[in-house]
């Protein structure tokens, strides 16, 4: 797909979903995207056989947005637990020194 294609597409896309977002799926014609984002109807069709496929496309895209977000932030909580763990062992290595040499009485 060329991409002159994939930006058709993708203004496809956002002018549909601000429309569901605004008066709903079943409310939104094809007609109605296709005057939203100004093409031809068989630009349209080029790009999707019917709403339904669009909307198929869209839930692939968000999700994949979604997967990618948890993944990002499930590698921020590895690092950041990593090094909660680091710190801990610090800690505690800290306490055991403190508690082997009686700092303070605490042994």
């Amino acid at each position: 797909m060329s991409t002159q294609d994939l930006q058709t597409r993708d203004r496809i896309l956002k002018a549909a979903f601000g429309l569901f977002l605004q008066i709903g799926y079943e409310n939104t014609s094809v007609q109605a995207i296709i005057d939203a984002v100004g093409i031809a109807k068989g630009t349209y069709y080029h790009h999707f056989k019917g709403k339904e496929e669009m909307l198929v496309v869209m839930i692939e895209q968000m999700s994949r947005r979604v997967a990618d977000a948890l993944d990002r932030v499930g590698e921020y909580l590895g690092v950041w637990r990593f090094h909660q763990r680091r710190a801990l062992e610090l800690a505690f290595g800290v306490l055991v020194v403190f508690e082997d040499d009686d700092v303070h009485g605490w042994a």
